[in-house]
């Protein structure tokens, strides 16, 4: 079997750290032959200091599914035209409140109209750029706080057919190119092994997990997260504080599933 695992929410704890009972049920599926995908949201440069060298031969699909990395190749990399990037940055910016933040990721970089609070639980150093000057590529990511907006609604409704927008926290919209999801992201990991998606167990929690929890022939929710996730959900899994997913592959062992 192949497991597709979220991080924050899921594999990671609250503070951001991992267990040595989610370390030791890892150690023990991926003894008996099973394999691992890191599916995340987040850009490679955080998801590698959080993983601390952790399963280092599994394939990455970072930023939602529009970059992934088998071994050292990069076979995949979606971005955002430059022209609809600029369109969306200076869209949000002449219709939110003055002062909201905006940023976008490209290669590994983040940049954003002024200086950020921790995200995530963690710092991630980022550069401070004027938005009216012209974009210096395509973008992967485009994030918009919407905290201080009272009704995004109209805003996000006029984003271009050509991007997808989801929601994390329930205050910050990341956008992609329309064709971004974990799913496939994970999808292009499984042609290189040629693999079916039957054998995958996603483990996620938040909406950006929709999508791959679907497709996998056993689809695991968090506890703590979304209803809308849980309700598409096989079976749900305890807390992430609660070492929710060493509890789940435990349990799967026994069940015979990652025999």
């Amino acid at each position: 079997m192949i497991l597709a695992l979220d991080l924050d929410g899921t594999l990671l704890r609250t503070d951001k750290t991992i267990s040595s009972r989610t370390d030791r049920a890892l150690e023990e599926v991926l003894s008996r032959g099973h394999r691992a995908i890191v599916a995340t949201a987040r850009p490679p440069r955080t998801t590698e200091q959080l993983l601390s060298h952790r399963l280092p031969g599994a394939p990455r699909v970072y930023y939602s599914g529009a970059l992934v990395r088998i071994e050292d190749r990069y076979p995949h990399n979606r971005t955002i035209p430059i022209e609809i990037a600029r369109d969306i940055i200076d869209t949000f910016d002449d219709r939110a409140p003055a002062g909201s933040p905006i940023s976008y990721e490209m290669d590994d970089h983040l940049y954003a109209n002024q200086r950020l609070a921790p995200y995530n639980g963690m710092p991630d150093a980022h550069a401070v750029v004027d938005l009216a000057e012209p974009l210096p590529g395509p973008p992967v990511k485009i994030i918009l706080d919407l905290s201080r907006i009272d009704d995004p609604g109209p805003i996000l409704a006029d984003l271009p057919d050509d991007v997808r927008c989801v929601i994390a926290d329930g205050v910050i919209a990341m956008i992609m190119h329309r064709d971004v999801s974990k799913a496939h992201g994970i999808g292009i990991v499984l042609d290189h092994w040629k693999e079916p998606f039957d054998r995958v167990i996603a483990i996620g929690d938040d909406l950006s997990d929709r999508e791959m929890i679907q497709s996998a022939g056993v689809g695991v929710a968090m506890d703590n997260g979304h209803d809308d996730i849980k309700a598409i959900s096989d079976r749900t899994a305890p807390p992430n504080d609660r070492d929710g997913v060493a509890v789940t592959l435990e349990q799967m062992i026994d069940e015979g599933v990652l025999a």
